[in-house]
């Protein structure tokens, strides 16, 4: 197994285990997106949200899975 391979094993992982514990997953996520406003100064708040946002989606069932 290659590196790309198993980063995508962990992906899908990571991905089922969200779906199946979706409020420690949301709170994590919450968590993080505090961590990453606070460590680039609020440069990036948008673009965060934006992704926290996109996460938010996936971890509720309401994102199709990817490839």
């Amino acid at each position: 197994m290659n590196l790309f391979d198993e980063g995508k094993r962990l992906l899908n992982d990571a991905e089922e285990q969200a779906r199946a514990h979706p409020q420690q997953a949301e709170k994590v996520l919450a968590e993080a997106e505090k961590l990453a406003e606070k460590e680039t100064g609020g440069r990036f708040d948008q673009q965060i949200q934006a992704v926290g946002a996109k996460i938010g989606q996936e971890i509720d069932g309401q994102s199709p899975p990817r490839p």
